[in-house]
């Protein structure tokens, strides 16, 4: 930031074009990051409807809460299906845990390569292989374009379960093997049991800056990825070799990539690619167009509203840092790093999956023992319908005490009078019926 230090004018030196953008620079910028931006999050129903719109809204959205969460299982829903579909004839899944893998970080080595894990999967693969050139009802073809609907819907589904998603640059640049040739650090790991993406980079332009921050996969998601990639990936390698196809290289590399034909240069999926994906995933289902930056907005303002200890009370801001924002520039510089070889603390780490976990647990994918996101859920038609029914008991109970003795006439007339000066419910109207219901 020296270039932009705020230097006196010698008296005999003109102010230059280039000093008066940096003296401007230093008078405005302090003020445009006060200046709150076009999209708004309100929030209406006790927090279980938020009312959304920024420049590329043509009017205020409103996204029901339970809506919303009805979307992402059916997007997990869909992965598991397609999974289930691709699979060929005669190949059985396998029924490995996460924690019977390992990841060393150390190695340098993708979590497929290291040599307890590589033991595991290589026959996998073999298998799998072995099954899909013996299935005689898909072509090669066939096979490819179902491997793209398999991984698409795992994109959709692995942005709308880790809470704050990364940036659509950042997944693009995700990889499963670090990249020996412009040395990127690989972005899937194992941690205490749960699959997480991370280490994706902080900038577009500068491809060595690392943003330390990190996604949990639910459990199911974390083993179809770890299938996918380290199983369906090199059977689809090995059809295309079969083929004479050429390989690009970032299908050795990089989650998220294209399989095609020989003149492919560039394997890896473009960001306008994720947006297109992520919108036609959610579009459909909820009437709004989700891209990773407006999905990254409403999980924003999800965690504000109904888990505010995240981005307030933290000792350590997790939230901020795990969204890759930042307060003010120098604490921004606690969270990014330059070059490959750098690292995290657990507890860093810990925290970051805890961010991803809350959401997941309000989305029923982890056991809820404390009825902790119940609030956020909302209650089931069923548990309406008893409280209603409890409700109505305690009212019949309270009349019966209080107007013993009384005809049934009497009994409304009194009960209405007091309804109409403190009701029991709210009635807008025809309150002789509400009330002769609740009587009788």
């Amino acid at each position: 930031m020296k270039w932009i230090e705020c230097r006196s004018q010698s008296k005999h030196r003109a102010a230059t074009a280039f000093s008066k953008i940096k003296q401007l620079w230093l008078i405005i910028h302090p003020y445009s990051t006060q200046v709150n931006g076009n999209t708004r999050t309100i929030w209406m129903d006790q927090g279980h409807t938020l009312l959304y719109s920024d420049p590329g809204c043509q009017r205020p959205f409103r996204i029901k809460l339970t809506s919303f969460l009805v979307m992402v299982r059916q997007l997990v829903d869909n992965v598991k299906d397609l999974y289930r579909s691709f699979l060929p004839p005669g190949y059985e899944p396998p029924t490995m845990n996460i924690s019977d893998l390992t990841d060393n970080g150390s190695l340098g080595q993708s979590i497929f390569e290291q040599p307890t894990n590589h033991a595991i999967f290589t026959p996998l693969a073999d298998a799998f292989y072995n099954a899909a050139i013996a299935d005689s009802t898909r072509s090669c073809q066939e096979f490819h374009h179902q491997e793209q609907k398999l991984l698409q819907a795992l994109l959709a589904a692995v942005s709308v379960t880790v809470g704050i998603p990364p940036r659509a640059f950042q997944l693009a640049g995700m990889l499963y093997k670090a990249s020996k040739v412009n040395c990127h650090k690989r972005s899937l790991y194992i941690k205490k049991g749960v699959v997480i993406l991370g280490w994706a980079r902080a900038s577009k332009s500068l491809k060595s800056v690392y943003q330390a921050s990190f996604w949990a996969l639910p459990g199911d998601l974390g083993k179809i990825i770890l299938n996918y990639l380290g199983i369906i990936r090199p059977a689809s390698i090995k059809l295309l070799q079969s083929e004479s196809m050429d390989v690009p290289d970032s299908l050795n590399t990089h989650i998220f990539a294209f399989t095609k034909g020989p003149k492919l240069k560039s394997s890896a999926w473009p960001s306008t690619h994720i947006s297109t994906i992520l919108k036609a995933a959610t579009g459909s289902k909820i009437g709004l167009e989700t891209s990773p930056a407006r999905l990254r907005q409403l999980m924003t303002a999800v965690f504000r509203k109904h888990f505010p200890a995240f981005i307030q009370a933290t000792p350590f801001q997790t939230l901020i840092h795990y969204a890759g924002h930042a307060i003010q520039t120098p604490k921004n510089m606690f969270h990014v790093f330059f070059g490959s070889k750098v690292s995290v603390s657990d507890e860093s780490v810990s925290h970051h999956i805890m961010v991803s976990q809350v959401w997941q647990g309000v989305l029923g994918m982890l056991p809820n023992k404390c009825g902790f996101f119940a609030s956020i859920r909302g209650p089931s038609e069923r548990q309406i319908r008893d409280n209603q029914a409890s409700a109505l008991d305690q009212a019949r109970w309270l009349v019966y005490r209080s107007f013993v003795g009384l005809d049934a006439i009497k009994v409304r007339e009194k009960a209405l009078n007091i309804l109409m000066i403190r009701s029991f419910i709210v009635i807008s109207s025809e309150p002789v019926r509400h009330t002769c219901q609740l009587l009788s």
